[in-house]
């Protein structure tokens, strides 16, 4: 029987996106990646957005995709668009079934805020499909407030400065 489960945003983001930031020892990278090699045959995670009638900004999320898989190598990775675009959610946990044969999937919503497509939507679009596929689907927090965020606000602002001040 497919499953759903709803997990809240973490208060910081997971190891695999967070080495640069922290000093890990070998012996506990070496766990967790032992833990993380032997769940990979078993979980794939599917990236979602909103999705848009604009082609150029649904292949924004291709880059994610991309960025994701190259940091996190363990397990299947793909996308799929809320609303708007292809594929939905719907296609994206039958590919991750049909191609990366995993038993879970999880849907990571690429959105900012905890509005109505985070608590209603995404969750109801992914039980559909947890239902459709007999997938168990686990539907991870939001991206949320979260530090790394606000650093990249203060990089894009002293950016903006600094490409104004050299304007004047």
């Amino acid at each position: 029987m497919a499953t759903i489960r709803t997990t809240r945003t973490a208060a910081a983001p997971p190891a695999c996106l967070n080495a640069g930031r922290r000093k890990t020892s070998a012996s506990r990278l070496h766990a967790q990646n032992a833990t993380t090699a032997a769940a990979a045959k078993r979980h794939a995670v599917v990236i979602v957005d909103h999705g848009s009638k604009r082609s150029a900004a649904n292949e924004a999320l291709d880059d994610v995709v991309r960025m994701y898989r190259s940091a996190r190598d363990d397990c299947y990775v793909t996308k799929a668009h809320m609303e708007l675009a292809s594929p939905s959610i719907l296609d994206a946990v039958r590919e991750c079934r049909d191609v990366a044969g995993v038993d879970t999937v999880i849907v990571a919503p690429y959105f900012l805020s905890n509005g109505r497509h985070v608590q209603e939507d995404i969750p109801q679009l992914v039980a559909e499909a947890a239902e459709a596929t007999g997938v168990r689907c686990v539907v991870a927090g939001h991206l949320g407030l979260d530090a790394g965020l606000v650093n990249l606000i203060m990089e894009r602002v002293d950016t903006a400065l600094e490409e104004d001040a050299g304007d004047a």
